[in-house]
């Protein structure tokens, strides 16, 4: 039993010398994905590098096919429900619920989501509609940019957690639909600004402060895929 031990800690060392701590870090927590023989560390040590990272990314896709690397993102097009049920996780974002994917889908919304290769609970999901992008991290929060993008997905959301305020005060101020969609993206291209209610709702909330109903009532009301 001795022996193991110290040949599991010379392994371990040799792995480190081979690819170094960082990868033997993420090989430990993925390795229990792997098919056997690939858990065992000593089946590592006669292979490349480029092998043990094909490794890597082939376990967080999960079967799926990435339509784009860098070396800290791997990217997918979601396409179906099963895709979002093997790859999200648990991350708190509203298309995996109900029928949110497809009705999105059938609304002319294409998703992608980015996967960490070195923080497995590290994801962000990107909806693009028309020329506008919605980016949305695993907090569920309305970000600017993916940071680090692989060459080709650098995009930019047209939508933040601040865009709610300004989009009220653009209705309020009289504007129309095509310039609400001109200034804001394609996603708010389905709220109606020229119904008086909404208006009058819209001035009732900033009047009382109350931003965070306020962004709710957008967001249900804008589109209800996202």
């Amino acid at each position: 039993m001795i022996i193991c031990i110290r040949d599991s800690k010379e392994d371990n060392q040799k792995f480190i010398d081979r690819f170094g701590e960082e990868r033997f870090a993420k090989f430990q927590r993925l390795k229990p994905n792997f098919e056997v023989p690939k858990r065992d560390l000593y089946y590592w040590l006669d292979k490349t590098r480029e092998e043990l990272e094909k490794e890597f990314n082939e376990t967080i896709l999960k079967g799926n096919e990435a339509i784009g690397e860098n070396e800290q993102w791997l990217v997918v097009q979601i396409e179906n429900k099963d895709q979002i049920r093997q790859l999200a996780g648990d991350m708190p974002w509203c298309i995996k619920q109900g029928d949110e994917f497809e009705v999105s889908v059938e609304n002319g919304v294409d998703w992608f989501l980015f996967l960490d290769k070195n923080n497995r609970h590290n994801k962000i999901m990107a909806a693009r509609r028309g020329g506008s992008y919605e980016i949305t991290d695993n907090e569920n929060h309305r970000i600017a940019e993916i940071p680090n993008a692989p060459e080709g997905f650098d995009f930019k959301s047209s939508i933040t957690d601040n865009s709610f305020v300004e989009v009220l005060r653009f209705i309020i101020n009289g504007n129309t639909n095509e310039q609400l969609v001109y200034k804001f993206g394609d996603f708010f291209g389905d709220l109606d600004v020229n119904n008086p209610y909404l208006k009058e709702y819209l001035m009732e909330q900033i009047e009382h402060a109350n931003l965070n109903e306020l962004a709710n009532y957008i967001d249900s009301n804008i589109r209800r895929f996202v």
